[in-house]
């Protein structure tokens, strides 16, 4: 049955669209097009065809990054930013449509999601180490072209707000704060206060997250209160020097936003409170230290509940670039 003539767009939007968003923020960039926006073009046809004689039955895709599936940095015209995607199913899917006359206004097809129009100065394409990271492609979306094409929203930016000066945490309202989330099932206060007198508390009076120096390097021994007030304390410990942690789920995903890494799912009962699942999260200045300290190394392989934790670190290194 032949179908009504229009124009054609098919494109795939980004599904763990935060994984690129991290990635971006780490390399440089200071600001992404809308996460909504983030997609891959599978064609785009000015030409009036049959919409009937497209196979819409096309799921979401997973992308790994092999020998096939190349990645490169590269300027378009207008001044867009792209991850390149060499990938065969993109091509063979471009290739499959051209075959029925629905062919892309570029001859050459070539795969990308576009980043951002507005690449810093200081930073220049040929260092940015493409992201290596999986990446989920949701199904194939047809429209019609609009007139004028598409135009992208307004970029967000990546950058940290400034953060006001530290507030001083007096050590019996940061035992109120743990106190009212661990209902007093944990610690009294006389434990409480015997074991902070030795932590650092950043934050402030809604939330924070205690601080403990072991051998240079600032290990979050404990939160309360608040999430914007535990992430306004992470970003002043983070400035402090190699800070990191094992925290929530959900804090991770926060902190990640602010500029944190987590790696892997680990298990641990070092974090105040009862045994949980924990994410590792750390700056990427305790990334660096670690890794590249034999000392740290050393240190960090004795610590209980991290065996594997270098281990972690090489793999994401490898599939970020890190």
């Amino acid at each position: 049955m032949k179908g009504q003539m229009k124009s054609l767009y098919i494109c795939r939007k980004v599904l763990n669209k935060n994984d690129i968003v991290d990635w971006a923020k780490s390399v440089g960039f200071t600001s992404i097009l809308p996460e909504d926006d983030l997609h891959v073009t599978v064609v785009y046809c000015k030409d009036k065809v049959d919409w009937n004689e497209v196979d819409r039955d096309q799921p979401k895709m997973l992308l790994n990054l092999d020998e096939d599936d190349e990645r490169e940095m590269h300027l378009f015209d207008g001044g867009a930013c792209v991850l390149e995607i060499k990938s065969p199913e993109l091509k063979d899917r471009n290739t499959e449509l051209a075959a029925l006359g629905i062919k892309s206004k570029h001859p050459e097809y070539r795969s990308h999601i576009t980043l951002t129009y507005q690449k810093p100065d200081d930073l220049e394409i040929d260092d940015i180490v493409p992201y290596r990271g999986p990446i989920i492609f949701g199904p194939e979306k047809f429209e019609k072209i609009k007139t004028g094409g598409w135009s992208p929203g307004k970029e967000q930016s990546l950058v940290d707000e400034p953060i006001d000066e530290t507030v001083n945490i007096d050590i019996d309202h940061a035992y109120d704060l743990f106190e009212a989330a661990s209902r007093g099932k944990v610690l009294s206060r006389d434990q409480f206060l015997s074991r902070a007198h030795q932590w650092r508390f950043f934050g402030d009076l809604s939330g924070y997250v205690a601080i403990k120096d072991r051998g240079g390097m600032n290990e979050a021994v404990g939160v309360a209160g608040t999430q914007e007030g535990i992430l306004r304390g992470l970003c002043e410990a983070s400035r402090d020097g190699p800070t990191w942690g094992m925290v929530s789920d959900s804090l991770a995903r926060a902190a990640q936003r602010s500029g944190f890494i987590a790696p892997h799912l680990m298990e641990s009962s070092k974090v105040i409170g009862a045994d949980t699942t924990k994410y590792l999260i750390g700056n990427k200045h305790f990334f660096d230290s670690v890794y590249n300290d034999p000392v740290m190394v050393a240190r960090i392989k004795e610590h209980p509940g991290v065996s594997h934790f270098l281990d972690n670190i090489e793999q994401y290194r490898k599939r970020t670039g890190l």
